[in-house]
């Protein structure tokens, strides 16, 4: 899979929303002060808009900058249009159980997703089990130490990723596909 510059990212939200309020390249161009040649190089991500003129283009648009740019998650407008793009991408979707909220992508929506996702799953059960062992000791060190070693882990992800995890996962992967299996000689059989 291509890697997408923030240009065409930027580009494609312009087009997206350019297009859901029915306006052509030439209309929001003139709204701007731009012609459409220009919108069209921005929304190929050949040019990348400057952030006034951007500002501009969510004005005429009548959306949040936000909409347009990079989702950024560290803030919540910012991971509001994280979640959307992949909602777009991954086809995340979300339910609430009692108090909580809960997001759910399907696994065969996309592999290497999925087999990210399994590793992180790894990595927080081991954090969880030598979490739960230090807990019994109160060994307060060593669970700063596990708790650095698991956000190092994310920081240097996918380099982190280490060849026990790979064979964890291909394990739950054949082991679900036994189950699937098994569950599908149940259904012959009856």
């Amino acid at each position: 899979m291509k890697e997408t510059t923030t240009a065409e990212r930027v580009g494609a939200r312009i087009r997206k929303i350019r297009n859901l309020r029915h306006f052509s390249q030439q209309e929001l161009g003139e709204k701007v002060g731009l012609n459409g040649d220009r919108i069209q190089k921005y929304e190929n991500g050949a040019r990348n808009p400057r952030s006034d003129v951007l500002e501009d283009i969510a004005e005429a648009l009548d959306c949040s900058i936000y909409a347009l740019m990079d989702p950024v998650a560290s803030t919540p407008l910012g991971a509001m249009f994280t979640f959307f793009q992949m909602e777009d991408d991954y086809a995340l979707s979300l339910k609430r159980e009692e108090d909580k909220y809960i997001l759910e992508i399907p696994v065969q929506i996309n592999p290497e997703l999925a087999s990210y996702l399994a590793m992180w799953m790894v990595r927080i059960k081991q954090q969880e089990a030598e979490s739960a062992n230090i807990m019994l000791t109160k060994e307060k060190r060593r669970k700063r130490e596990l708790r650095e070693s698991y956000d190092l882990w994310k920081a240097c992800f996918p380099e982190s990723v280490t060849e026990e995890m790979r064979k964890i996962v291909k394990k739950q992967e054949i082991e679900e596909q036994i189950e699937k299996l098994k569950m599908q000689m149940e259904e012959l059989d009856s």
